[in-house]
């Protein structure tokens, strides 16, 4: 007997970040049903961060057309929910998954002391890997040839 794929946990479609995607894409159609296509075209880019002005003369609108579209509560509610689905789709933030880490370790620290080493292990990573990424894994050596010499380089 062959399982419904929407009770395998493993597939893709059925993970819950997914199915969050998901929802918020159905959300902004709905939302977005009965609007003009330049309407969701401004709300996908400007809602995307690209900047007001240039979505407006790139879709060729007046400052004034564009105005009255934002302050729209259906606009603004569309700009919101393209943010979201960005927001979404680019999954937890750092700060997030540390937090998670750190709430692993704490849970786990009297009761299986293996699962909150590995979180410890895997904070520590994330840390060694920024400041790798921020100094470019190099040593920097900056030699100033106009300040005085002391006593000590001599």
């Amino acid at each position: 007997m062959t399982q419904d794929p929407s009770d395998d946990k493993y597939l893709p479609q059925n993970a819950s970040i997914n199915k969050r995607v998901s929802r918020v894409k159905d959300d902004i159609v709905h939302i977005a049903e009965g609007m003009d296509p330049w309407m969701v075209e401004f709300a996908r880019r400007y809602g995307g961060g690209e900047p007001k002005t240039r979505v407006a003369r790139d879709l060729k609108k007046a400052d004034k057309t564009i105005k009255k579209f934002l302050d729209s509560a259906k606009g603004q509610l569309l700009v919101q929910y393209f943010k979201l689905l960005l927001d979404v789709e680019s999954g937890p933030s750092e700060a997030v998954r540390k937090n998670m880490l750190y709430e692993i370790a704490v849970d786990n620290q009297k009761e299986d002391p293996k699962e909150a080493t590995k979180a410890i292990a895997e904070l520590n990573k994330m840390d060694a890997s920024k400041q790798t990424n921020d100094t470019g894994g190099g040593i920097n050596i900056i030699i100033v040839e106009s300040l005085q010499r002391g006593a000590l380089d001599e």
